[in-house]
């Protein structure tokens, strides 16, 4: 079976797809990504056929020169109105995936989640298809607040009216983005006009979700592990794969002279002094405050009695930090699984991906969400819901509070306890052991009939 990838282009997204592809190698099946030419060497690097694409269905976001001042939320919200679909059939058009399926040939597509409102229009090629969600479930569910939220329910009355209230509130605030051509979402009638044009309307659309729709027609397989996830029930087509984190995959790109700079902080390790890694992952300039932020975090760390390691990506300029205490070094890029590795506690912007991989290695977290339209305030929630690590605010923290919560990381055994537990909970199961069988065995379930 030839199975094509349409991934969204970020390292995130892509990474989280590596292990669940290769085992799909293993199986037997042909593997191929299509994205921009950018991403070939990144793809090819795994062992994976690339296909490139001159132009995606979701516009980029270019991140800023280096050096240069961060962006607003008020200019990258202008950002995102200025580069919305012209007209509002180019939310969810019809022949999206027409010319790439015809150049590549696939027998089952596998979409990532932000293209799920172009992907009801795959129905009318009647070929095999899933939808692959990086984040946690995103279904409205009863007691459960909004990943937009930091909010750690609790199966009380209070809870799940104030879940209630916070899911009322994104409710808003995305209607009036939506007003103002900042958030362009497809309607329920943008919806059912492109699937009565293709023929195929017995497709079922789920509305009742946050951030993307879901369609119940075709399975839904989520890449993050359920044992981290607030207790629930499932949707019929949904299937927990994940976490899909390659704990052995290569890692390139990183800065110079990294081995040697971070070597005697290892050896400090080994004679117990705790190593803490901060990274608030690869898009942090688009965080507001973000140099504000690091600054705090390197004088948190300066006179401890713990190493620092902080990463702040390509886009920072490294000299804007200087006199740096002796147990903290700064880098753009690092090898992150080597770092987490050799990690006692991680500063984190909350990212699903970081979060795993923090998890099956077995380290305590600080999560300081960097985005309240992602995933990583729902994370947030969920890392203290499950005892494995804390959380805080990237606007308000002050140096003293993120010194005081990395000091009980460190000295806490509970900490480290519940993440232990966890991550043994979690390679324990099906879906950790059997993810790309179970995703193969869905796919073949389903039709396969020649393309049109």
């Amino acid at each position: 079976m030839k199975i094509l990838f349409k991934i969204f282009p970020q390292d995130s997204h892509f990474n989280a797809t590596i292990p669940i592809a290769r085992r799909l190698q293993q199986l037997g099946c042909e593997v191929i990504y299509a994205a921009y030419e950018e991403r070939r060497a990144s793809v090819e690097s795994q062992g994976f056929q690339f296909h490139s694409q001159e132009t995606d269905l979701l516009p980029r976001l270019v991140p800023p020169v280096p050096g240069s001042k961060q962006p607003s939320a008020l200019q990258l919200a202008l950002y995102t109105f200025i580069n919305r679909p012209r007209v509002i059939a180019d939310i969810i058009p019809s022949d999206g995936f027409d010319s790439l399926l015809q150049e590549t040939r696939p027998d089952a597509v596998l979409v990532d989640s932000p293209y799920a409102r172009y992907a009801v229009a795959l129905f009318k090629h009647r070929i095999p298809l899933g939808i692959l969600e990086s984040m946690v479930r995103l279904d409205r569910r009863s007691g459960v607040p909004p990943l937009s939220s930091d909010f750690v329910p609790r199966p009380t009355k209070f809870a799940r009216a104030w879940s209630t209230l916070l899911w009322a509130r994104y409710q808003a605030g995305l209607s009036a983005m939506q007003a103002l051509g900042m958030y362009p979402l497809p309607s329920r009638g943008h919806i059912a006009k492109v699937l009565l044009k293709n023929k195929t309307p017995n497709v079922s659309v789920n509305f009742r979700r946050y951030f993307h729709i879901g369609i119940s027609s075709c399975p839904e397989y989520i890449l993050s592990p359920r044992e981290f996830d607030f207790p629930g029930e499932i949707e019929p087509n949904q299937f927990y794969i994940g976490p899909s984190v390659d704990l052995h995959r290569k890692e390139t790109g990183y800065d110079y002279f990294f081995h040697e700079r971070l070597q005697p902080f290892l050896e400090k390790r080994k004679a117990g002094i705790p190593l803490v890694y901060c990274s608030l992952g690869s898009a942090a300039w688009r965080y507001g405050r973000i140099e504000r932020f690091f600054h705090k975090a390197i004088e948190a760390a300066r006179g401890q009695r713990f190493s620092f390691v902080l990463t702040i990506g390509q886009e920072l300029d490294l000299r804007i930090f200087r006199r740096l205490p002796d147990n903290v070094i700064i880098f753009q890029r690092v090898p992150q699984l080597e770092i987490l590795k050799n990690s006692d506690a991680v500063i984190t912007h909350g990212g699903m991906n970081t979060i795993a991989e923090c998890i099956l290695l077995k380290v305590p977290m600080l999560v300081y969400p960097g985005s309240a339209e992602l995933d990583q305030p729902g994370n947030a929630a969920r890392v203290v819901y499950h005892h494995v690590g804390l959380k805080g605010s990237l606007k308000n923290e002050t140096s003293r509070g993120i010194r005081s919560k990395l000091q009980r990381l460190l000295h806490d055994p509970a900490y480290h306890r519940c993440v232990s537990a966890l991550a043994d909970r979690i390679t324990a199961s099906s879906a950790y052991t059997r993810g790309a069988e179970i995703l193969l065995e869905q796919l073949q379930a389903q039709p396969c009939n020649v393309l049109i």
